[in-house]
């Protein structure tokens, strides 16, 4: 997502990514399959028209620095 992200915003528990909304199937389709695998993240998306927003945090604290690394923020 982080190469197709309009901004990336770090969050204290994570991280929020901007994405066109020619991107928003492939982001829905990636946040479902990675809360199956993954229960120790919270994904959520919201359609904002010529955007859309995707949020992954995780209420755990060990799994914010697996969050910040899927989004390629190094050294978090």
């Amino acid at each position: 997502m982080q190469r197709v992200a309009t901004s990336i915003e770090e969050l204290p528990d994570g991280v929020r990514f901007l994405l066109p909304a020619a991107y928003a199937g492939a982001a829905k389709d990636l946040g479902d399959r990675e809360s199956q695998c993954c229960s120790f993240l919270e994904i959520e998306t919201n359609d904002l028209g010529e955007s859309m927003e995707m949020t992954i945090t995780s209420p755990n604290p060990d799994g914010v620095p697996v969050v910040h690394l899927l989004a390629g923020l190094t050294g978090q």
